[in-house]
């Protein structure tokens, strides 16, 4: 987390879609070189959609308690978003 946060400091936050893209790149690069193409079995995806579930049903929670002004509730939605990308 600090080093996050040190990267906005430094680079913007415009930079960490950037990164984030880049991580995902180098993910879908190292599944293409053992074989398994970006493939996922369904063990790991019914753990990744459960897991999903969880966070979207906690941050409801969460959302439903802040304020309509609240700046924690801004960064949660640009949270979600970096996700979706």
């Amino acid at each position: 987390m600090c080093k996050l946060r040190c990267f906005v400091r430094n680079y913007g936050r415009d930079k960490i879609i950037d990164l984030v893209q880049y991580r995902r790149d180098q993910q879908v690069q190292k599944l293409a070189a053992t074989g398994t193409d970006g493939l996922i079995d369904q063990a790991t995806k019914k753990k990744y959609k459960a897991g999903q579930r969880q966070n979207r049903a906690y941050i409801e929670r969460i959302q439903a308690t802040l304020g309509v002004s609240s700046t924690v509730r801004k960064a949660l939605a640009i949270r979600e978003q970096i996700g979706n990308i």
